[in-house]
């Protein structure tokens, strides 16, 4: 209980920190993931030793259960957002996703599998795990005074509906090759098609969109005849509550959790404009964003630093440090060049290089890489998406202020002319 207490007063006392000084320490080109994942290894077995995930289990188990809910919350708000996407610039979001993720899997897997020697399969599934983009590391420039300064709105809400969209194909790629890896070829196929597509898939589908629509039309009819608070009040607990509802229900019918709460946001959202006409919606959904930005995401980060698997990276040797750099610049960018012609969204040439950097590898990936080491027992997976996941946090967080603030003198937007 000692080394819970110290955690949580550790990471409730870097919370307070960022929510009190963010704006004057992002300034400075730090953003609170990297914060977090350092106070993680300060306290944890390779630092002071407050901090053993070890002890409680084992600690990608620990990190897959923390990532889902952490991811859950996150997602309903995004699909909020994704709604917008899919009544009007659909094309460009569906370009990006699926062209875009094929792509960035199929790159992903050809350097690891090259640079690592990795057999085709596993490399193939650590692909699958990088494929998607992180919606709470995206958050250091769709969030806050120096996003809404420097990044054009489109820019913002293009990154959110991608990473929404990606974590909830995501679990499909990643249980295809892992089935592979594991059980014959006839037999994986088959469980592929037919459980994993139809059960995870189409069933998470259905519960979640009902859910949603079913939550937002009662809450519609509560408000109406104010037989709650939320009329004056913020909506952030029926967001909240509505993500850990459909997670953990779908959850325990084996079905994808993660999809359920993307599709419960969209419809939440479809149910709600009529009354609203969007704007309160969006308006909450944004403070929603906000406050997960502040606190959400140091929880899952410090716990990341605590169990980063140090002697796997040793294991893996100096061609790590070439990955690193291979996937940072190679993943991503070279297909949103590709792409940029079908993406309305992303007119400019400097715009299409911006999207393509800021793709984070974030809690999605912790979640895909915990789900595919307990498929697969493959411990390279964890080491390799674990060092791909810190050098990322690393390489975004520090250029998430600089690059914003080029893009902005590139082409300023409407609130850098405001604020002069």
């Amino acid at each position: 209980m000692r080394e819970i207490d110290i955690a949580v007063a550790s990471m409730a006392g870097l919370a307070l920190v960022m929510g009190l000084f963010t704006h004057w320490i992002r300034l400075h080109w730090i953003n609170e993931p990297i914060l977090a994942l350092l106070l993680g290894v300060l306290i944890g077995p390779e630092g002071l030793g407050w901090l053993d995930l070890a002890k409680y289990g084992e600690e990608s188990a620990i990190l897959e259960v923390t990532a889902r809910f952490t991811l859950a919350i996150a997602l309903v708000s995004v699909g909020l957002e994704l709604r917008g996407y899919l009544t009007g610039a659909w094309r460009s979001l569906t370009v990006l996703v699926l062209a875009g993720m094929a792509l960035t899997w199929g790159i992903s897997s050809l350097l690891v599998g090259w640079i690592l020697g990795l057999d085709p399969l596993p490399a193939i599934l650590i692909g699958a795990v990088l494929a998607p983009i992180d919606p709470i590391l995206t958050a250091a420039i769709t969030t806050g005074r120096v996003a809404s300064d420097n990044v054009p709105e489109r820019i913002r809400h293009l990154l959110n509906a991608d990473s929404a969209a990606r974590h909830g194909l995501g679990l499909m790629f990643v249980l295809l090759p892992a089935l592979l890896i594991t059980k014959p070829d006839a037999e994986a196929w088959t469980e592929w098609l037919s459980y994993t597509l139809l059960w995870k898939g189409l069933v998470a589908v259905i519960v979640g969109g009902l859910t949603g629509y079913v939550v937002g039309r009662l809450h519609a009819w509560s408000t109406s005849r104010r037989l709650d608070e939320t009329a004056t009040g913020p909506l952030m607990p029926i967001f909240y509550t509505l993500a850990l509802l459909v997670v953990s229900g779908v959850e325990l019918m084996d079905s994808d959790g993660l999809l359920a709460v993307l599709v419960a946001g969209v419809t939440f959202a479809w149910s709600r404009t009529g009354e609203e006409k969007g704007e309160g919606l969006e308006r909450e959904q944004r403070l929603y964003q906000h406050v997960l930005k502040q606190v959400l995401q140091v929880p899952i980060f410090v716990l990341l630093g605590v169990a980063l698997p140090w002697a796997g990276w040793k294991e893996l040797g100096w061609p790590a440090l070439g990955l690193v750099l291979a996937i940072l610049l190679l993943r991503r960018i070279p297909s949103l060049l590709l792409l940029k012609p079908l993406i309305s969204d992303v007119p400019r040439w400097d715009e299409a290089l911006f999207v393509g950097w800021f793709g984070p590898i974030g809690v999605g990936a912790l979640y895909f890489a915990a789900v595919a080491h307990k498929e697969t027992q493959l411990e390279q997976v964890w080491s390799v998406g674990t060092l791909l996941i810190a050098a990322t946090i690393v390489a975004h967080d520090v250029t998430a202020t600089p690059l914003s603030q080029w893009l902005a003198r590139r082409e300023p937007t409407q609130s850098s002319l405001d604020n002069g």
